[in-house]
């Protein structure tokens, strides 16, 4: 170790298996700088910070002892038991975390896999937004939802995806203005899309101002159409297209087993005739 004297007071530099210890989380590096004066912290090559429930890997750090600020830079790596997240650079204030350059994020109890240019995130509210949204994954046991979108708003209870390009699983396609996607009690997904909402799933398809879809064991179980809907479907020889304020759709195994519409507009059943 190397000590220097400033006028702000002393430079202490460190070289080789470096370790520093405070009330709430540790450190490891290949080399360091702290000047006492200023508070300030600097490590670089292989830093490792980990605290009460929290690792963090990174290339450079900086700490300002201050206002507690953290600053990552380079191959930035952070997981605690909500979430893993990468980036190139990450900025940490108050529990306030703002992530830049490749940002990647995984949602471990939602399962949900997301990469951006840029998010941030509030630990205390436990909400965030991601920026520049380059893809978004809904992993399930047996299928993957594939959703395209520009920014993701993330929180405790629901993601909000704006706008909705589109949503795409083994067997449904949808699109709309934006989405709302939940995690109910029993493992049911519940996804709610807005404004020129559509869907489209083997035989058949569906259109309205708002569509809300429920999947359970990663297979539709039903989709209600509200406002101006407009479904129509073949079941097995059956050709069903109907018009209504309100139209539920009834699936078993990912196949339509009934259609109801209340306020029926118009309607056309080859069993009608």
């Amino acid at each position: 170790m190397e000590i220097e004297y400033s006028d702000k007071g002393y430079i202490y530099k460190l070289k080789g298996n470096v370790f520093l210890k405070t009330d709430n989380y540790e450190i490891y590096s290949n080399k360091g700088i702290y000047y006492e004066g200023d508070g300030v912290s600097e490590l670089e090559g292989n830093v490792i910070v980990k605290g009460k429930d929290y690792i963090t890997n990174a290339n450079y750090l900086k700490h300002i002892q201050k206002n507690d600020e953290i600053y990552l830079r380079g191959n930035v790596y952070l997981e605690d038991s909500l979430r893993i997240i990468k980036a190139n650079e990450v900025h940490v204030k108050n529990n306030f975390s703002r992530a830049k350059n490749n940002v990647y994020i995984y949602l471990k109890d939602k399962k949900i896999v997301c990469e951006g240019d840029s998010g941030n995130y509030d630990l205390n509210k436990k909400e965030g937004v991601i920026f520049n949204v380059k893809y978004i994954n809904i992993i399930r046991d047996s299928d993957t939802v594939d959703i395209k979108t520009k920014i993701v708003f993330v929180s405790k209870e629901n993601l909000k995806l704006k706008p909705l390009i589109s949503l795409k699983t083994k067997k449904e396609f949808a699109k709309g203005d934006s989405l709302i996607y939940e995690t109910l009690k029993d493992s049911t997904e519940k996804i709610t899309i807005y404004n020129n909402a559509f869907i489209s799933w083997e035989n058949g398809n569906g259109s309205s101002e708002t569509i809300i879809i429920y999947y359970k064991n990663s297979r539709i179980e039903n989709a209600q159409f509200i406002n101006n809907a407009n479904v129509q479907t073949k079941n097995n020889e059956d050709i069903i297209s109907v018009k209504s304020n309100l139209v539920n759709v009834e699936f078993f195994d990912s196949k339509v087993k009934k259609v109801i519409c209340n306020d029926l507009i118009e309607g056309v059943s080859e069993k009608w005739k």
